[in-house]
């Protein structure tokens, strides 16, 4: 009976450290939250400097909701300088299954991307402008993950303060590349601001141009209130862009 119950403690430990070992998902030494956050800074910097002008192709498609369902699309080519856009070319869109020409999409975009829009804004509203002086305080690391194969860090950005993040962004969660502190993937959570009543965005990020992780899907649902002229409506949307054919110039 002994020999039977250590030959079980020794199988259960030997299981256990093949699974903490080999996970991949335990960092050794996890860093403190600053110094990720340090090091995911000084990544952008140097992907913005590196990257040079590049294009890349965006497909958007766009579902939404009032009396009826409707379905959106847009194809379009983009350019960047680093981390800047420097120009888009329209290439092709399309209402309901049926192909739109670039004046008619322009003037019913605000309704055709809506979903999109809102939920845009959210991440443009975030990342655009955060105050470096409070990210340390208004972040907190959240452990190790796992994704894709990647072993990453969890953050979570919680925004405060009187101003339009704090306004608009309840969390934000970063998981980030233990090795090279790439962005692995950002989702977003919005609070409730009219005219929107609910808005999550989830970016992931893929390994492309010179090594660097780079945006390749980006998936998004709403719900929003919009007033289109004098009407106030409700509107469930679903949408999703995804960025392919990278490639430099």
């Amino acid at each position: 009976m002994k020999s039977t119950l250590v030959k079980v403690i020794s199988t259960v430990f030997l299981i256990s450290f093949i699974i903490l070992t080999g996970s991949n998902v335990i960092a050794e030494n996890i860093p403190t939250k600053e110094s990720i956050i340090d090091s995911v800074i000084k990544r952008i910097q140097e992907e913005n400097n590196q990257l040079g002008n590049f294009q890349v192709t965006m497909s958007a498609t766009n579902q939404f909701k009032t009396n009826q369902q409707f379905n959106a699309t847009l194809e379009m080519q983009l350019t960047f300088n680093g981390l800047k856009r420097t120009g888009a070319q329209f290439i092709s869109a399309g209402f309901n299954g049926k192909p739109i020409s670039q004046s008619q999409f322009n003037q019913a975009k605000e309704r055709l991307m809506a979903g999109h829009n809102q939920a845009l804004g959210l991440f443009k509203t975030d990342f655009k402008a955060i105050d470096p002086t409070n990210l340390y305080n208004q972040c907190s690391l959240d452990g190790v993950d796992v994704i894709n194969t990647v072993p990453v860090y969890r953050l979570k950005y919680v925004p405060s303060g009187d101003n339009e993040r704090a306004r608009r962004i309840k969390e934000v969660e970063v998981c980030v590349d233990q090795k090279t502190f790439d962005l692995i993937r950002i989702e977003v959570t919005g609070k409730t601001a009219d005219p929107v009543q609910s808005a999550q965005m989830t970016i992931e990020f893929q390994k492309s141009l010179k090594d660097y992780y780079l945006p390749t899907l980006i998936q998004s649902q709403s719900q929003i209130k919009p007033n289109w002229n004098g009407q106030s409506l409700s509107l469930q949307t679903s949408g999703e862009i995804k960025l392919t054919n990278y490639r430099a110039l």
